[in-house]
């Protein structure tokens, strides 16, 4: 299920915190405007990494279950395809 929209304010903070973090900067920005594309590719949640690891090592439980598709990873269907060609060949030996 998508992640509810948030509002602009909580936008805002959120991408102030992670240019203080990432590039140290503190002081507040003269303007800002937000734009939100509706239909903009999304993007996976923090620990999304730590969850397919946990998967991985749950489906090496299972001979025989494979899991593919854009929720594990890439989004895209340039993804998709190419993840889809790698299991192939590993299903292939």
């Amino acid at each position: 299920m998508p992640e509810p929209m948030r509002d602009e304010g909580t936008l805002v903070n959120i991408v102030a915190d992670e240019l203080r973090d990432i590039m140290d900067i503190k002081v507040q920005p003269d303007f800002v405007r937000v734009y939100v594309h509706g239909k903009a590719i999304p993007q996976y949640t923090i620990g999304h990494q730590e969850k397919l690891g946990s998967m991985e090592r749950l489906l090496s439980q299972h001979r025989g279950l494979y899991l593919s598709g854009n929720a594990y990873k890439g989004i895209s269907v340039n993804d998709c395809i190419e993840n889809s060609y790698r299991l192939a060949g590993d299903l292939a030996g």
